[in-house]
């Protein structure tokens, strides 16, 4: 059984059915814009400067829906947080490995330090963009549809 108050909701439009799996579409929206500071915040300005995007993938359907619906999807929010750590700390992390080996082999010079900054950061992001692969078939990882609206 999933506990919903451990999940990340979103609302999707279901786009097509196919089985036991739909296709739906959820839209990324900023957060800027939404406080009373909107009107003079420079954040707030460049977030309505670039269009929302919108993100297609398939969800296991618990109920039958029909294209055109609505309906309530879940990620659990401990896999979400996984998620941004091996996006955002492992290049990180690799980034200042990279440095120190590169100072600590080839000498400290600026140059040095960032060649080794650079080919680790890449090595971090190929890295984490190969672990994303990999979970992305693990079930803890994968979106679940809650409800449908009615």
């Amino acid at each position: 059984m999933i506990d919903q108050s451990q999940m990340v909701t979103e609302t999707a439009l279901v786009l097509d059915v196919d089985g036991d799996f739909a296709w739906v579409e959820c839209v990324s929206r900023s957060a800027c814009g939404h406080c009373h500071a909107a009107d003079s915040c420079g954040n707030s300005t460049i977030a309505k400067a670039f269009a929302p995007r919108s993100h297609r993938f398939q969800v296991k359907l618990k109920h039958p829906v029909l294209p055109g619906q609505r309906i309530d999807i879940g990620l659990p929010a401990q896999s979400l947080v996984r998620s941004a750590l091996l996006v955002y700390i492992m290049p990180l992390i690799l980034m200042i490995a990279g440095v120190l080996i590169a100072v600590n082999v080839f000498g400290n010079t600026d140059n040095i330090a960032l060649a080794g900054c650079v080919v680790g950061a890449l090595i971090g992001f190929i890295g984490a963009r190969w672990w994303a692969k990999r979970l992305n078939n693990n079930c803890a990882y994968q979106p679940v549809m809650l409800s449908v609206h009615s």
